[in-house]
């Protein structure tokens, strides 16, 4: 099976996102028997990054858009404040 270019890059913007996000605290979770929410908020953030950069059937990506823009925008923003506001 050959990828695409796109999957290719899902790969390795995936495997990036759990070095990054998710070996550093691995033991910690598992200790704990739970996946912290922040991790899940963060995974569909950067699922909808993905997929609003990518072809649409709309002619242009959907990133083109400044109301996606600013939604993606306002998702980063209250996930950050989570993280600020979480122990």
């Amino acid at each position: 099976m050959t990828l695409t270019d796109e999957q290719l890059a899902l790969q390795e913007c995936t495997r990036e996102f759990v070095r990054r996000e998710v070996e550093p605290h691995l033991q910690e979770w598992e200790d704990a028997g739970e996946i912290p929410r922040s991790l899940l908020d963060s995974i569909a953030l950067q699922e909808a990054l993905f997929e609003a950069g990518g072809s649409s059937p709309f002619g242009k990506p959907l990133i083109s858009r400044q109301v996606v823009r600013h939604k993606l925008v306002e998702m980063h923003r209250q996930l950050e404040s989570a993280r600020v506001c979480t122990p």
